[in-house]
């Protein structure tokens, strides 16, 4: 099965610190002969991707004149997806594509002009951020929170996880949220 777990970071993440905060879920981390006697994370995977099913999840916003992002000019020298946004399209055809010169020229096909579709933003960036859900997501302290947890027998339903949900929105909203696809 696939799940949408959203993670919450300080700076935007690289792969190697996406590993190093998952690791703890990553079911070859459990597995390791004495399950029966470990307490289950609260969720674990196989696999993972940066969007993957759920990709283009986050709307961000382009603004005019904004010092962060500078939407309006071509940025000749450093990209700004994995710098300041993952959008694994941009990543795809820069790297299948050697012709590929600038990620401005690809914008109108990930948006409407207001906004464009990534994977990975700034949650006080992104426009849709009320209307998101997930299956779970991780804080900056490297905590989890799902839906609902399997503890080796059963799964138990988190009946505060709306609440968590949204109150690590509002705590984090100077953080950043990157959309992972995980595998199970």
């Amino acid at each position: 099965m696939h799940y949408c777990i959203y993670l919450i970071t300080k700076t935007l993440p690289n792969e190697d610190e996406i590993i190093d905060i998952m690791s703890p879920f990553n079911e070859d981390n459990f597995y390791d002969g004495d399950s029966e006697n470990k307490e289950y994370p609260e969720f674990m995977y196989d696999c993972y991707s940066i969007g993957g099913r759920y990709c283009g999840r986050l709307k961000l916003a382009v603004r005019d004149n904004d010092k962060i992002y500078n939407w309006e000019y071509y940025n000749f020298k450093e990209p700004r997806e994995g710098r300041l946004f993952h959008c694994t399209l941009l990543k795809e055809i820069r790297k299948y594509f050697p012709s590929y010169k600038h990620e401005e020229d690809y914008y109108s096909y990930l948006g409407d002009g207001t906004f464009i579709n990534v994977d990975g933003a700034k949650i006080s960036d992104i426009l849709n951020i009320n209307d998101l859900s997930c299956y779970g997501f991780i804080t900056p302290d490297g905590k989890a929170y799902v839906q609902e947890h399997w503890n080796g027998h059963n799964f138990i339903k988190n009946a505060n996880f709306d609440t968590e949900y949204k109150k690590a929105l509002s705590d984090y909203s100077d953080y950043f949220l990157t959309v992972l696809d995980i595998h199970d």
